[in-house]
């Protein structure tokens, strides 16, 4: 399995390069600007157009998609920043498949006293 050092340095590294991107793009400083976090963070009442733009959002921030990785900047993104999304993405999933394997292990045990 990934090892907790794994999870801490792709979770900083992702973290980090997010604040750096939407810095640099404008998102997270100007008046005018409502950043793609706050979006995240902040849902109203859950609609289905909420949602997809929830979605969308995450999708955006997961894929570094900024404004200034268009055009010829797209290498980049694709080659360092990707990898980095891909890895988050994949350390969640099989974090959350191991607390579920766990808690089924639990319940299993529970229900035949612990001859499972």
């Amino acid at each position: 399995m990934i090892g907790p050092k794994w999870i801490a340095g792709i979770s900083t590294a992702f973290a980090i390069l997010t604040l750096i991107c939407g810095t640099l793009e404008g998102t997270y400083l100007g008046t005018d600007a409502v950043g793609r976090l706050q979006k995240l963070l902040s849902l109203p009442a859950p609609t289905f157009s909420d949602i997809t733009s929830w979605l969308s959002n995450l999708w955006g921030i997961l894929t570094f998609d900024y404004a200034f990785f268009h055009g010829g900047w797209s290498v980049f993104r694709y080659v360092f920043f990707w990898p980095i999304g891909i890895g988050t993405v994949v350390t969640v999933a099989l974090m959350i498949f191991q607390a579920i394997t766990t808690a089924a292990r639990a319940l299993v045990s529970l229900f035949t006293g612990g001859k499972a």
